[in-house]
């Protein structure tokens, strides 16, 4: 049996791993799990679920790969999981004992006799006593209506069976995953009315109304802006038309244990198994030739930001090894010219970012720029995520424009110098106003501007003021980004080592005994969840509250994405002028186009019709470009 720290999860006829983690992390931070699979005609109901021996055991644990930011399945071995032990969500403080000896029961089949047949089910455990149940038919009328997979009807039932027990304000209810507007879009390949999908958000998925107007919204403007990018970008336009969301275009129905022929495989994370390769030369993708994208990475800046961790060391870099990336990436450059050439689409975007890529001395960010024009043209859409303030010039800035450049990206985060210092951005909010006019006399006529709601010690005041002195400006884009505090972030080793000193000063004996020196990080995990950020509280509506601002200046949200370990559960917003949305943002974000990923940590993603592709560079720069150089 696993220890009692960890949450135990039995999954009966599926192995939706993922999908379980994903929606109990909504009510369990940082959470250490365990997992058993039974074939589901084991158990004839959900109580002798729990007491059978399961068939296979695995477990997730964390891994040193940095491209992958969710654990991996190790099969058959001890249902122990090495992923930090559980932290209860700030809401759930006073059920006791959460989340020892907690465990979960999810059940997806046609052969169970909860409730009746062809059921998803949930139930939890603690200490062995049955505290909740819940359970959907597949074929509720609701989940056919909705379209809903057996996967998301499991995650549904999980949802409210912990919110029985946990009660948590989910702004985003039981919709998971990065992209809350892929489903949207969806339901609107498939012809539905918005007005059926407002109820489907709000009274299936559990969705709080202005989320789900916002996902709506972000939906069509991404259907709107995915015909543009293929009307401007792809040869032969007429024929180029943009793929159907993954969601709605795909036929493949998750199996459920016992169905059909005895050898039917259960699903694993809810995804085909088939692995897709990469487009090699000669391959026929499709008979239209879609627009490209280009993504180049700088992996340095001049100091880090204590809520990141992007791997760019403790120093700033030295001429020397910036220049030696470069030339580096100038290779691959060339390595990807030839790969645009056998996909044959046109390159529509470039984006360069970072890291802060306005950190290059002038001489070898007109080397790369020389080097990107000779390779890929000028493109519809380039941008340089110039970030950082305090690295523009008029020398810089001028530099840009004349290769092209058509777009950047000047973030303050926000306009408060004593928050500023506290996080590490060694910059002034006079700074910011310097920089932003040099970029307008330089000519830029596009530029977007990053802000953050929950930086330490800000209040939903602080952050108001902060939008309000940025409308000021009117830059075209305005990205809000909701506090993601990395695992590996300065903040997070910060309120680790604070809440973990307040427990020893408590005299908490036994507490501190289990996190002493060299002792287990993950139950000072635990112990600092529960410290909630000032001035960014549970019940906070600044992201509401700023889009009617931005609404009543004249902008629009366009994108839409949330990350692990956000404030509040909440999600990342980019809006805009009319006609001025980023196109590549839509690209990558829409799944709708192939992005070539240039640099240390880039990813290339190949959208071939309704599928996906991706591979990735080397994370660490100083490998990325040991690796390069010894293959020429």
């Amino acid at each position: 049996m696993p220890s009692e720290d960890k949450i135990y999860c039995v999954m009966a006829g599926h192995r939706y791993v993922n999908e379980v983690q994903t929606v109990a992390q909504i009510f369990f931070r940082y959470a250490g799990f365990a997992f058993e699979t039974k074939d589901v005609f084991e158990c004839d109901s959900l109580r002798e679920c729990v007491a059978t021996r399961g068939t296979e055991r695995f477990h997730l644990t964390c891994t040193s790969n940095p491209r992958e930011d969710h654990p991996r399945m190790i099969r058959n071995r001890s249902a122990e999981s090495s992923v930090p032990r559980a932290a209860t969500h700030p809401r759930s403080e006073s059920h006791a004992g959460f989340p020892a000896k907690i465990k979960l029961l999810t059940c997806v089949g046609k052969g169970l006799t909860c409730e009746g047949k062809g059921n998803a089910c949930a139930a939890i455990y603690i200490d062995g006593k049955n505290v909740a149940e819940y359970s959907i038919p597949l074929n509720e009328q609701n989940m056919v209506t909705a379209g809903l997979s057996p996967r998301r009807v499991l995650m549904l039932t999980l949802f409210h069976a912990l919110q029985k027990v946990v009660p948590t304000d989910a702004p985003w209810g039981a919709l998971t995953g990065i992209r809350p507007s892929k489903m949207v879009r969806a339901w609107l390949d498939e012809g539905k009315k918005d007005e059926d999908i407002i109820d489907i958000l709000i009274n299936t998925l559990c969705v709080r109304e202005d989320k789900a107007h916002l996902a709506l919204t972000v939906a069509h403007a991404e259907n709107r802006l995915t015909e543009r990018i293929y009307s401007l970008g792809g040869e032969g336009s007429a024929s180029a038309k943009p793929p159907m969301s993954r969601e709605s275009s795909s036929s493949v129905k998750p199996p459920i244990s016992g169905e059909g022929s005895t050898s039917a495989k259960l699903p694993i994370n809810g995804k085909e198994s088939t692995l897709v390769k990469p487009p090699i030369s000669g391959e026929d993708l499709t008979s239209a030739k879609p627009p490209l994208g280009i993504y180049i990475g700088i992996p340095f800046c001049p100091s880090r930001c204590s809520y990141c961790s992007f791997n760019i060391g403790q120093k700033p870099p030295t001429k020397d090894i910036i220049k030696l990336y470069v030339n580096t990436l100038i290779r691959e450059c060339r390595e990807k010219e030839a790969e645009t050439r056998r996909l044959g689409g046109r390159i529509f975007s470039i984006y360069i970012g970072g890291g802060t890529p306005t950190i290059l001395p002038d001489d070898l960010l007109s080397h790369l720029l020389d080097a990107v024009g000779e390779c890929f043209g000028t493109p519809h859409e380039y941008t340089v995520e110039a970030g950082r303030p305090d690295t523009l010039t008029e020398n810089n800035l001028r530099l840009m424009r004349s290769h092209g450049v058509n777009r950047i990206a000047v973030n303050p985060q926000t306009l408060n110098d004593h928050t500023l210092a506290t996080i590490g951005r060694n910059h002034t909010t006079t700074n910011f106003f310097r920089a932003f006019s040099l970029a307008r006399n330089a000519g830029f006529d596009c530029i977007n501007v990053d802000l953050i709601a929950g930086l330490p010690g800000e209040t939903d005041d602080d952050v108001e003021r902060s939008l309000d002195d940025l409308l000021s400006l009117k830059p075209e884009n305005i990205t809000l980004h909701a506090l993601s505090i990395k695992r590996a972030s300065k903040m997070n080793e910060e309120r680790i080592t604070n809440a973990f000193s307040a427990v020893k000063k408590a005299g908490n004996a036994a507490e501190a005994r289990t996190t002493g020196a060299g002792g287990d990080s993950g139950e000072r995990l635990r112990l600092q969840e529960r410290r909630i950020p000032k001035g960014f509280g549970p019940s906070s509506g600044i992201p509401s509250r700023a889009g009617i601002t931005l609404a009543s200046a004249g902008y629009s949200p366009y994108y839409l994405y949330r990350q692990k370990n956000t404030i509040n559960l909440l999600e990342n917003v980019g809006y805009s002028f009319p006609n001025r949305e980023c196109l590549y943002n839509i690209g990558m974000m829409s799944e709708v186009q192939t992005i070539l990923g240039i640099g240390a940590g880039a990813v290339s993603k190949y959208v071939q019709g309704t599928k996906i592709s991706r591979t990735f560079n080397e994370k660490n720069p100083e490998i990325y470009v040991n690796r390069r150089n010894q293959t020429i």
